[in-house]
C-alpha cells in the first residue's frame, strides 16, 4: 500500500500549489506589515525547467498566512521569461526575517497555472526547500527560509505532476 501512496502525496501537494495563478493585483515591494523596507535581497535559482518557454512566477509570503497558494498575501511576485534550463527571480528590499516562496512555470504564457479537471498542475510547481511531498500541500515552517544577510541565494526545483 505505501507504494500508491507516494504518487497520491505528489498529486496532493501539486494539486494545492494549482491555485497560484498570476494575478496583477499583487504588489511589488516590501513585505506587507514588515515596517521599513530592508537592505535584505532573496535571490531564487529555479531548476528543472523541461522546456525553454513561458515564464517563471514565485510568490513570497513573509508568513504562513495564505502560503502557498493566496496570491492576494503574498508579499510580493516576480516573473522572468525562460530563456534556458533555469531561471533566476529577485525579491528585493526585504527585512531581515522568515519567508516561504512558491514557484510555477507558466509554460504556455496564458497568465495562469493550467490543471486537469480535479486541479492537478499540468505545469512544473514548488517550494522553497524543496518540501518532500505528503498529504496536502507544504507548511510555512517546511518552506521558510531565513533572509538575515544582504543577499540570500536559494534553489527551487520544480517538479510536474
Amino acid at each position: 500500500m505505501r507504494l500508491y501512496l507516494r504518487p497520491l502525496l505528489s498529486v496532493l501537494l501539486l494539486s494545492m500549489l494549482s491555485l497560484c495563478t498570476a494575478r496583477a493585483d499583487v504588489p511589488s515591494g516590501p513585505p506587507t506589515g514588515a515596517g521599513r523596507p530592508g537592505s535584505s535581497t532573496l535571490v531564487v535559482s529555479v531548476h528543472g525547467l523541461q522546456v525553454v518557454s513561458g515564464t517563471v512566477i514565485a510568490l513570497l509570503f513573509p508568513s504562513e498566512q495564505g502560503f502557498p497558494a493566496k496570491v492576494a498575501q503574498a508579499a510580493q511576485r516576480q516573473s522572468v521569461k525562460v530563456e534556458s534550463a533555469t531561471a533566476e527571480l529577485r525579491f528585493p528590499n526585504l527585512t531581515a526575517g522568515t519567508y516561504a516562496v512558491t514557484v510555477y512555470q507558466d509554460q504556455n504564457d496564458n497568465g495562469k497555472l493550467d490543471t486537469n479537471w480535479i486541479g492537478i498542475p499540468k505545469e512544473p510547481v514548488g517550494a522553497s526547500n524543496n518540501p518532500r511531498p505528503r498529504l496536502g500541500p507544504p507548511s510555512f515552517d517546511e518552506a521558510s527560509v531565513n533572509v538575515s544577510s544582504p543577499e540570500e541565494k536559494i534553489a527551487v526545483n520544480l517538479v510536474r505532476p
